[in-house]
């Protein structure tokens, strides 16, 4: 009953929403911004959006996604949305927040850590594209403007920190003052690749990386109803991004198994969560055995224990089954830690799995770093 209570609250609000007048066309000097957000499931996303400009709603990612999403139970129709505005100043009301296709889920992980929401001022540059960017995190969130190369466009809402960590991953950034955020990776073709994310337009994808060096089409499968087909932006040495109703809804980094422990280390803590998961499978499948490659993985563990993204868990769960592949009893305290500590049942699981393989010996036990 609660359930049913949830969703019919949800569906009014959002369907007032949708009464909302249409706005007409902007005539004079205009900019394009973006909403945006991550997958991490079939039903759960993170979704950062302009809820209002000057004080009126907007059609967003996150009302979009939910009103397309009514009828399919427990997975998202995720979708994206694109605004033009004036060029001169205005007020942009920006939120960043964990959705749930199923309500009772949402309602359990609300509150400071989900979600933030504030209002900025903001000055948008005449034939100019810009994203609405944030991080979602156990330790802090922020939602924040930025144009095509990685460029603050507006203040932070929420923490500073989790900005920061944003773009470090990235390797972009620049704050709203012009200082540079990352040194003259910011210009890097490869960051700004890393930087696309799902929601974007397919203008912002050209703005940002120039036209593709080729294209593809993946007409939609007869037997599947309903199943749309795609466009595909192919970048040599790059990977790709696949578009969809004129929106990104999928990167695919070009995965290349890292030699160097430096690209092993970046790999890890770079780029988004299904390129993690890429990269955990390729190291499983290739038997990386090295063991300061294997302590690198390990790190990784422990970092992610507390995460409960899809794709994040699934590729946990990789590096697991890569540990007790190796049968370095070295990591037997690590797994024996995490088969008790770890957040989701899946990655305690694949802990004790893993634990099994690994024999009983007195070899020195790996201990992660804390913090």
């Amino acid at each position: 009953m609660l359930k049913i209570l949830v969703s019919l609250t949800l569906f009014g609000l959002l369907a007032g929403c949708v009464a909302a007048p249409v706005v007409p066309p902007i005539q004079g000097p205009k900019a394009v911004i973006d909403d945006s957000y991550l997958r991490e499931g079939q039903g759960q996303a993170h979704f950062f959006y302009v809820e209002s400009i000057d004080g009126k709603w907007v059609k967003n990612t996150y009302s979009e996604t939910y009103l397309k999403s009514i009828s399919t139970g427990a997975a998202f129709v995720m979708t994206g949305q694109s605004r033009e505005l004036r060029a001169e100043d205005t007020r942009l009301a920006l939120v960043g927040r964990i959705g749930f296709a199923v309500g009772l889920q949402e309602m359990m992980y609300s509150g400071e850590r989900y979600l933030v929401e504030g209002s900025v001022n903001f000055s948008p540059k005449a034939d100019t594209h810009y994203l609405v960017k944030g991080a979602l995190t156990p330790e802090g969130s922020a939602v924040w403007v930025e144009d095509t190369q990685g460029n603050l466009a507006s203040s932070v809402v929420g923490s500073e920190q989790a900005y920061v960590s944003d773009i470090q991953r990235r390797g972009v950034g620049m704050d709203v003052d012009g200082e540079s955020g990352n040194n003259s990776q910011s210009s890097a073709r490869d960051a700004l690749f890393a930087s696309i994310q799902s929601g974007e337009s397919s203008d912002a994808v050209k703005a940002r990386m120039g036209e593709p060096d080729r294209y593809s089409r993946q007409d939609p499968n007869p037997l599947l109803v309903g199943r749309k087909g795609y466009s595909s932006y192919h970048y040599d040495g790059l990977g790709e991004v696949q578009i969809r109703d004129g929106f990104v809804f999928r990167i695919l980094p070009q995965v290349v198994i890292p030699n160097e422990l430096a690209d092993i280390r970046s790999g890890l803590y770079t780029g988004d969560s299904e390129s993690l998961r890429q990269l955990a499978q390729n190291l499983f499948k290739v038997g990386e055995a090295r063991q300061d490659a294997l302590d690198l993985v390990a790190q990784r563990l422990w970092d992610g224990k507390a995460e409960e993204g899809h794709n994040t868990v699934d590729a946990m769960a990789w590096f697991c089954r890569l540990l007790g592949k190796s049968g370095n009893s070295r990591y037997r305290k690590l797994m024996a830690q995490l088969e008790q500590q770890a957040e989701t049942r899946k990655l305690r699981r694949y802990a004790g799995n893993a634990l099994q393989e690994l024999p009983v010996s007195s070899v020195e036990q790996f201990e992660p770093r804390q913090g």
